[in-house]
């Protein structure tokens, strides 16, 4: 298997993921699960935290079954070793960064997977620090320390965000991304001072702050102030099950969707699912928090899951315009638009 190249969408990752191989069939089943249902796998963007949790509640409330699909979910852990289970078969669904889709279009010429629904309207992509650090943007950490997960969004998604914000290509070279193999651990490093901030998802903010404890306040430095015309987290399938199978992507959709607009309006009760499905689940509260600060990002009404052909081309433009890839390409190649739900039946 080629080596791919996407860029990680995830920090705070709980473990690898297991057994996925017994739990989905190949890309084009759809068949044999329980009692005739449409047996299917989805990856989690990372791990099994409250911003995570939307599949384990359509589960729990019969979503998925009521569109004749037997949904296991697993704890993902990265765009790239999630993209690996798409393009082996192992599971036919996950969610990934969409700017790492977009960059893995501009580089790679034999991309197998497609974009089937927006799971984040804008993107969470952030980097946190202290209060006390006295961060206010990208220019002050020039000569910084800043604790990644290799390889993930934040440090290389990090140029288009900073040229954007005014620094030169020297100034953005000065900036020290320290990768840290464990993501959970990035948080500790900036409560010891080890780093002066840490990449993050806008809404991993409680458990940075549990990390700091009474002694700072989280500050926040979101990549969507330079990089509005970006979408989040996306869900992708592989090439195959798209051209072989799109009514079961349609019946996804609309309980995925169905399913993230529930949860958004029931932080409490997603949490609690969240306790029931996983092994060592996040705090109650922290989850709950996590879906609430989700809300603003993933739309309103019919707008959830739906994306607009014009908005993707400008954020194809701008990580181009950014050095993240050479080559431009037409939206319609990475996003099956006639799949993604359009705006009047969005949650079905």
């Amino acid at each position: 298997m080629r080596r791919l190249r996407t860029i990680a969408t995830g920090f705070l990752v709980l473990g690898l993921i297991a057994g996925c191989s017994s739990s989905s069939k190949s890309d084009d089943a759809a068949g044999g699960g329980k009692k005739g249902l449409d047996k299917v796998t989805y990856v989690t963007g990372l791990g099994s935290f409250g911003r995570e949790a939307y599949a384990w509640y359509g589960v729990d409330k019969g979503f998925f079954k009521a569109e004749g699909i037997d949904l296991t979910v697993e704890p993902g852990k990265a765009g790239a070793a999630n993209l690996a289970l798409i393009e082996s078969g192992r599971a036919q669904f996950a969610a990934i960064d969409y700017s790492g889709a977009i960059v893995d279009y501009g580089k790679n010429t034999d991309t197998n997977f497609k974009i089937v629904d927006a799971i984040n309207q804008r993107t969470t992509v952030a980097i946190m620090t202290r209060q006390s650090s006295n961060v206010s943007g990208p220019a002050d950490l020039i000569g910084k320390k800043v604790g990644v997960q290799a390889g993930a969004v934040p440090q290389t998604l990090f140029p288009a965000y900073a040229r954007l914000a005014g620094l030169t290509d020297a100034q953005i070279k000065q900036v020290q991304f320290v990768p840290a193999q464990n993501p959970q651990l990035l948080p500790g490093l900036l409560a010891s001072k080890a780093t002066v901030g840490i990449g993050q998802f806008v809404v991993g903010q409680p458990a940075v702050q549990t990390a700091l404890g009474s002694s700072d306040k989280v500050n926040v430095l979101p990549y969507s102030k330079y990089l509005g015309d970006l979408y989040g987290n996306v869900l992708v399938a592989s090439n195959k099950l798209v051209s072989s199978n799109p009514d079961l992507i349609k019946r996804f959709n609309r309980a995925y969707n169905k399913s993230l607009a529930a949860s958004l309006d029931d932080p409490d009760g997603t949490a609690a699912v969240l306790q029931k499905a996983v092994q060592a689940p996040q705090p109650a509260a922290a989850a709950a928090a996590e879906v609430r600060l989700s809300k603003p990002y993933c739309g309103t009404g019919d707008e959830i899951g739906t994306m607009d052909e014009t908005k993707v081309a400008r954020g194809i433009a701008i990580l181009q315009g950014a050095g993240l890839f050479a080559n431009t390409f037409d939206p319609s190649k990475m996003v099956a638009f006639d799949l993604v739900p359009k705006a009047s039946t969005a949650q079905g």
